[in-house]
């Protein structure tokens, strides 16, 4: 919606810095960010409403890679 790109820009021009992992959507982008994220992060919040998808995987490869996590 508009009101969801201009939330967006404006947390885009509050940013410190912002990575792009890649330049367009393409299957398996996501995790490759997930990836990202995890691999460039100290700790891992994550918010799981089901017990399968792209956050859990996320929060078990966090996991396996010893990155600690909160559960909300």
């Amino acid at each position: 919606t508009h009101k969801d790109k201009l939330i967006f820009e404006d947390i885009q021009k509050k940013a410190d810095e912002i990575i792009y992992c890649s330049e367009a959507y393409y299957d398996g982008c996501m995790q490759k960010r997930n990836r990202f994220m995890v691999n460039n992060s100290d700790i891992c919040i994550c918010y799981c409403r089901k017990c399968f998808g792209g956050s859990v995987y996320t929060k078990n490869y966090a996991k396996t890679k010893g990155i600690a996590f909160v559960e909300l």
